[in-house]
């Protein structure tokens, strides 16, 4: 007997149908599609009444047209199915209902409470033995849940899935559900849904014949269903821990656990299930008469709700002790019970035929989808290779490119100090080249100043004349002369005066003057008034009254800027 995944006591089951079916008045009121009278009526037995309320929702429910439906209708059919399902077992009402909601949700396009519909349709067809329905209901409830990481009831799924694959003796399936639910619940601290997969697992272990494992898991069961003090799944847990003991000869040990299951019993199906297990002891302890008695009760509690198989199993037990004691009337009539339930489920093979088909589709699709995911994968790496290959020839190309930069201007920074350097050699020996020139041209202009002297003395000596005039104008043109000579010596040794920046200095600045292009030079070899006056051989003061006229036409007057920061402002724009 599998523990079953909603192990509530009839009180708290009736309470949450009462707030299930009370929920959707107040949020659906609006939406009554049925005779409105008969609604009402239910509404008012709700409370006082279920089974009352339920039978009108129930009329209320077939004069609403099959293809039609909204929420509202959705949520009675819900609540109906629930009542002929968990209080009264009549599993295919349920079902029918539940195709109902199943059908209007799936129109309104609910996925959610299409999901949740599906999981107890599986649980439904469970209890009927349709296990193919079972297993295609719970695996489309279970990969809904997965998608939204509903952990909870993913696990009530598998452990439906756990149960079917036991009863179809695809034991490792089984098994590995039962695992799943276990690891899971632990996962999410759930002690009532540990405690189900640990009473299945103990199940499995003794159809596998571990019967030490088995029974280590049904106390452990046992145990964290009373620490929640849940009174449905301690009573499934003492039945099923009480039919191994029997198994195992074990019969006060088995007593003993019945004992303690009827203090929990709280339905007809567990009911029928403790009197079946009695009987099954009084036959182990050789006592058929009273094993009779409780397989009888067995057979009249089953009766009240849809439970062909364990119906089946009692009547054949029944004949087997009736035709053995020689009441052959109570043998004929257990067995022609048992042909009667027999044709009515006598499907069985058939359902076992159409799980095995219905778990090949699903096993084919979950490869097929297995495979489009690893070919999805495959795509997905080819794709990032590629990005990661492409990325890398952008980061390696632009470093080259980056570092070829750097290496064009280091060398151009190279380049720039071999040219400064040769140009300050240059310099330095034009330097050298202008001091001799200037001893060169000093002797000359003492020796035309001495003979400007002797000319003046003479021309002193002289009365006026035209004589007088023409000593006067030769020593005007000494002078000029020896000046004009100077600042050609000095452009013969100053390249700068020829240079980009001196060319851009002249179209910006027209008004200047060829000597004062010439003190610019100079000025720009970072020359002193001193030195300047030296080679061109005049004095200071002159070279001064020079630099004033150079600062007016270059708009300095005024401010404390030199001629020399005013060009090297002047290189830093034409950079």
């Amino acid at each position: 007997m599998h523990t079953r995944n909603h192990t509530i006591p009839v009180l708290v089951k009736l309470t949450l149908a009462l707030v299930a079916s009370i929920l959707p008045v107040k949020s659906y009121c609006h939406d009554i599609e049925g005779d409105e009278t008969i609604y009402d009526l239910y509404l008012d037995n709700l409370e006082r009444d279920r089974d009352k309320a339920m039978e009108i929702c129930e009329i209320y429910l077939s004069g609403i047209d099959s293809t039609g439906g909204n929420l509202l209708t959705a949520s009675l059919c819900d609540s109906l199915a629930q009542w002929w399902g968990e209080e009264k077992f009549q599993f295919t009402k349920a079902i029918d209902w539940m195709e109902k909601a199943l059908h209007i949700y799936d129109k309104k396009n609910i996925p959610r409470e299409m999901a949740n519909m599906k999981y107890k349709l599986a649980r439904m067809y469970l209890k009927l033995g349709q296990y193919h329905k079972t297993l295609a209901y719970a695996y489309e409830a279970a990969n809904y849940y997965e998608d939204k990481h509903d952990i909870a009831r993913a696990l009530d799924c598998y452990n439906l899935l756990g149960i079917v694959f036991h009863i179809c003796m695809d034991f490792n399936q089984s098994s590995s559900y039962f695992s799943k639910v276990a690891k899971g619940a632990r996962e999410i601290n759930d002690t009532a849904r540990l405690a189900g997969a640990l009473n299945n697992s103990a199940l499995l272990a003794v159809t596998l014949g571990d019967s030490l494992k088995a029974e280590n898991m049904a106390v452990e069961s046992i145990r964290l269903s009373r620490a929640i003090n849940d009174t449905s799944l301690i009573c499934q847990c003492y039945l099923n821990i009480a039919s191994q003991y029997i198994g195992r000869g074990m019969l006060s040990k088995a007593e003993e656990s019945l004992h303690h299951a009827e203090d929990f019993i709280d339905n007809i199906d567990m009911a029928g299930d403790c009197h079946r297990i009695w009987g099954m002891l009084h036959i182990s302890q050789g006592d058929t008469q009273a094993a009779a008695g409780q397989l009888e009760k067995a057979v009249q509690y089953y009766a009240e709700g849809e439970f062909y198989a364990k119906r089946l199993f009692c009547l054949n037990m029944l004949y087997t002790i009736y035709e053995e004691n020689g009441a052959w009337r109570k043998a004929y009539e257990a067995l022609r019970e048992y042909h009667r339930l027999d044709k009515a489920s006598s499907d069985k093979n058939v359902y076992y035929e159409l799980f095995k088909t219905q778990n090949g589709i699903i096993l084919k699709d979950e490869r097929q989808k297995l495979q489009e995911a690893k070919t999805e994968q495959l795509l997905g790496g080819i794709s990032a290779l590629f990005v990661l290959t492409v990325s890398t020839l952008i980061i390696w190309y632009t470093f080259k490119r980056k570092k070829m930069h750097i290496s064009q201007k280091e060398a151009e920074i190279q380049n720039q100090k071999l040219l400064n350097e040769k140009n300050k050699q240059e310099i330095s020996s034009k330097k050298e080249i202008l001091e001799i020139k200037q001893m060169q041209q000093y002797k000359i202009d003492k020796i035309i100043e001495e003979v400007m002297e002797k000319l003046d003395k003479l021309s002193a000596s002289i009365g006026n004349g035209a004589a007088k005039d023409e000593i006067n104008l030769l020593c005007n043109d000494l002078k000029n002369t020896r000046d004009e000579n100077s600042w050609k010596e000095i452009s013969l040794y100053v390249p700068e005066f020829n240079s980009d920046l001196f060319n851009d200095i002249i179209k910006s600045f027209p008004n200047l003057t060829v000597n004062e292009r010439r003190l610019l030079a100079l000025l720009n070899m970072n020359m002193t008034t001193k030195d300047i006056a030296k080679i061109t051989m005049q004095t200071p003061h002159s070279i001064n009254i020079a630099r004033y006229r150079l600062r007016t036409k270059l708009g300095l007057t005024g401010s404390e800027k030199t001629i020399q920061e005013f060009l090297s402002e002047y290189k830093k724009k034409e950079i």
